[in-house]
């Protein structure tokens, strides 16, 4: 089907748009991620130290 004048545009632009709103996604996710390992990261750090007695 042939879309109606002044769409194509419209649909085009709406494209674009979905597309720009994924990638902002998956970069938000990604340092989402990074941060939650770098704090997983830190707790078990944290729960080792607490292990060893001070001054080791």
């Amino acid at each position: 089907p042939v879309p109606p004048a002044g769409r194509p545009c419209v649909d085009c632009h709406a494209f674009e748009f979905m597309q720009r709103a994924l990638q902002d996604l998956r970069r938000t996710a990604y340092s989402l991620d990074a941060r939650t390992d770098a704090l997983l990261l830190q707790a078990e750090r944290r729960a080792l130290c607490a292990c060893w007695p001070a001054g080791r």
